[in-house]
This record gives C-alpha cells, structure tokens and sequence, in this order.
C-alpha cells in the first residue's frame, strides 16, 4: 500500500518536529538541513479506528494523532530508502494521487493526511465534493483521551 514519504511514531516526550526531521533522514535519506530548512507546520489530523486481527487484537478503540507537516523538495533532492521499511519512492501528480486515493491504494491513516492536504491546497473543495464538511470534521475529531492532540500551539 501507499504510504506518505516519511512518518513515525512519536516518542515520549519527543517534539514532532525533531520526530519528522528524525523520520525523514530514517526512512527517506533527507539530509537534517534540508528537512529543518524547508519544513512547514500544517497542523494535524485526529481520529479513532477499530483494530483488526493483523493488529494483535480485533476490537480495540485506538485515538490517533498525526502531526502533519509539508516538504516541498527542491527537483535535486530525492528521497531514497535508506532503512529499509520503504520499497521506494515515486513523484506523482495530482491526478495520479486522487486516482490511487479513490481506489483505496493508500494506507487508511496515509490517506487521511492525502486528503487533508488536498483540502489544504484547494483541490478538494466544497464545490467537487458533495461530503466536504463531513470530511472534515472526520479529520479533525475530538479525542476524549489525554495526550498531546491539540494543535494551537503546535511546535515550529
């Protein structure tokens, strides 16, 4: 499945900036100065799912936060696996994007930063698509649990 180019998980006490800046030389092969340089905050996405079996158990309530963050690459800076954990990496245009989101090719919580990002950018908009606002109050729920899920003091 699809994956974005580089995400992890969050450790304790851990600033989300330094996780990507760490995340993005881990899986991507970006250098710190790069990923530090160019990096924007573009806030989160909050959310509940249901395990399933390939998770250990099925059944279980699981809140998740992503901090999202942008990179735009300069055309001479390409991501390479560096860890392992990643086939490899592949520019795709808008179309081409929306096109493997329609067809269910991300991962669940991939997609869901995709698609915060088309809302974002403008190309996902209440005038192409009739459940614009159901999307995102979907993106963005209230988490009912503590831990760090409110983005208006969002780090960077």
């Amino acid at each position: 499945m699809l994956d974005n180019t580089a995400a992890g998980g969050l450790m304790t006490g851990e600033d989300p900036f330094e996780c990507i800046i760490r995340e993005a030389n881990e899986e991507a092969d970006l250098a710190e100065d790069v990923v530090r340089g160019q990096t924007l905050a573009a806030g989160g996405v909050t959310y509940t799912y249901i395990t399933h079996e390939e998770a250990g158990q099925a059944g279980l309530i699981y809140p998740e936060v992503q901090w999202i963050y942008d990179l735009e690459l300069q055309s001479n800076v390409v991501p390479r696996p560096k860890d392992g954990e990643v086939a490899g990496f592949e520019l795709c245009g808008i179309e081409e994007v929306q096109h493997q989101l329609a067809h269910g090719k991300f991962k669940p919580n991939c997609a869901l930063v995709v698609i915060d990002f088309l809302i974002r950018h403008g190309i996902l908009t209440r005038d192409n698509e009739p459940d614009f606002n159901e999307i995102k109050l979907r993106l963005h729920r209230e988490l009912p649990f503590p831990g760090p899920h409110k983005f208006e003091s969002f780090p960077n």
